[in-house]
């Protein structure tokens, strides 16, 4: 007993006042203690390099199944994202990737705002290693639905391309569960991934020089299904993204031996949400942008030379993607040397 009081005495010492810890020393009996230690070791059991946060919402409905579909965001999205999201889960379980402390969690305490489920897990890897403990590729294989948080890509790509946890991903996938991403939650979902692995680049720098150290693109993980041939980019409008997303549209064109791979812009506060069937429809107060080569792109003096096909779509507006074509019109740029001009 001695020993379960000291262990007790260790935690609440870290995580109280002198004066509430010396109050809980004295009013707690032995087998409260021992009970209140075998529930923190549960609610914070964890392999190194991975935290696992859990909510039970134990009065929501029976789920059902949930329904195949893909959820684009560019950051910041609120309810036009999250409302479909928890609808498309089922009511079932909702699990959560991250990869930062930071809100760490948010999604638990807030994602019951948008709709009812049964419960939620938030998975936060702090390295490599965490994507190799069985506990997080075990808990991703339970998912209604999946859902990747924004933060730094390069972290989502070094710490699980090639590890259980990116096999998990895939599997959900293939079972036809949802999976949403916002941010650097949308930037790996696709067949190219823009990996940030040197830190950020700019329209101005790739246009310049489309092979510009800061240009790191990878091989993805989610090459299934409406997200094939893809490369995505986030924060569209408001960060000026247009010529680095076509950049690395060349660049996956050269990495994917010449299959013309296809590019995705959403804005933020936006969300494109994308059916089983590659049907894409569009909710939020922003934009989203399908960007296609013409024809074979090509490098002149170390810039990009390409007709580029581009459909701006709107909230109410739709897409077929496996068709790549939609309910707007289609216009044409023009990259040149380094410059970008609508066709005349």
């Amino acid at each position: 007993m001695d020993t379960v009081f000291r262990l007790v005495a260790l935690v609440l010492r870290d995580r109280l006042s002198p004066e509430a810890y010396a109050i809980s020393l004295t009013s707690m009996s032995i087998p409260i203690m021992t009970l209140f230690l075998n529930l923190l070791i549960s609610l914070t059991a964890h392999g190194a390099g991975l935290e696992v946060l859990e909510r039970e919402y134990h009065s929501s409905p029976p789920p059902t199944p949930p329904a195949q579909s893909y959820f684009l965001g560019g950051g910041g999205s609120g309810a036009e994202m999250f409302v479909p999201f928890v609808a498309a889960s089922g009511g079932g379980h909702i699990v959560v990737l991250k990869a930062s402390q930071y809100e760490k969690d948010w999604y638990n305490r807030t994602m019951d705002d948008f709709g009812s489920f049964r419960r939620i897990t938030t998975l936060i890897f702090d390295d490599r290693q965490g994507a190799f403990d069985p506990q997080a590729a075990s808990i991703i294989r339970q998912a209604d639905a999946l859902f990747i948080a924004g933060g730094d890509q390069s972290k989502y790509v070094n710490y699980w391309s090639g590890t259980p946890v990116a096999q998990a991903i895939k599997d959900h996938l293939f079972q036809g569960r949802p999976l949403g991403g916002t941010s650097a939650g949308l930037a790996i979902m696709g067949s190219y991934v823009f990996s940030a692995q040197n830190g950020g680049v700019t329209s101005d720098e790739a246009l310049r020089d489309p092979f510009h150290p800061r240009i790191t693109i990878e091989q993805g993980f989610m090459s299934i299904g409406p997200l094939r041939n893809l490369i995505t980019d986030t924060h569209f409008s408001e960060r000026d993204r247009l010529g680095r997303l076509v950049t690395f549209m060349f660049r996956s064109y050269e990495l994917s031996h010449k299959q013309s791979p296809r590019g995705i812009g959403v804005d933020e506060g936006t969300v494109a949400i994308v059916d089983h069937n590659g049907k894409l429809q569009v909710r939020g107060p922003g934009q989203v942008y399908l960007f296609s080569f013409s024809a074979k792109p090509s490098l002149t003096n170390g810039r990009i030379q390409a007709e580029v096909l581009v459909s701006t779509l709107s909230e109410g507006d739709d897409f077929d993607l496996s068709a790549w074509k939609g309910s707007v019109p289609t216009n044409i740029l023009i990259f040149r040397d380094g410059t970008i001009r609508p066709r005349e």
